[in-house]
C-alpha cells in the first residue's frame, strides 16, 4: 500500500487532518521501515536462545542430581555404620572402628564423584548441546 493512500485513510479514520510535520514524520517512518537493516539476525536466532536457556536449566538440574547422589551415598554409609554399631561382637567392633576411621575417605569419594560428574556435564556434555 502506498504511503500517501495510507495517510489519507488515517486522516479519514481519525477525522483529523495531518499537519505538515505529521506527514514528514510518517514519511520518515515509512522510509526507515523500507530500508534494509544493517543488523542481520538469522532466522534461527530465537531457537538458539531457547536452546541455550534449556541447556542452562538442564545443567543445573543435573548438578543438583549429582549433589543428591553424593549426599545419598554418605547417608547410606552412615546408615550402614549405624547398623554395624548394634553388633556387639569383637568382629563387629573391629569393622565399626575401621569404617569410622575411613569416614574421611568416604566423604572424599562423594565429593570426588560430585566434582567429576559436574565438570563432565558442564565442560564435555554441555558443549555438545548447542
Amino acid at each position: 500500500m502506498k504511503k500517501e493512500k495510507w495517510l489519507l485513510e488515517q486522516e479519514a479514520f481519525e477525522k483529523v487532518i495531518f499537519s505538515e510535520d505529521d506527514s514528514e514524520l510518517h514519511s520518515l517512518i515509512f522510509k526507515a521501515i523500507s530500508e534494509e537493516s544493517e543488523l542481520k539476525i538469522p532466522h534461527s536466532f530465537s531457537s538458539k536462545i531457547v536452546q541455550k536457556k534449556i541447556r542452562q536449566e538442564t545443567i543445573w538440574q543435573d548438578v543438583k542430581a549429582y549433589a543428591f547422589y553424593a549426599a545419598l551415598f554418605l547417608v547410606l554409609v552412615f546408615v550402614g555404620i549405624a547398623f554395624i554399631s548394634f553388633d556387639s561382637s569383637p568382629n563387629g567392633r573391629a569393622i565399626l572402628s575401621k569404617l569410622a576411621g575411613n569416614l574421611f575417605y568416604f566423604a572424599l569419594a562423594a565429593l570426588g564423584y560430585f566434582l567429576i560428574q559436574t565438570l563432565d556435564r558442564v565442560f564435555v556434555k554441555g558443549r555438545n548441546l548447542v
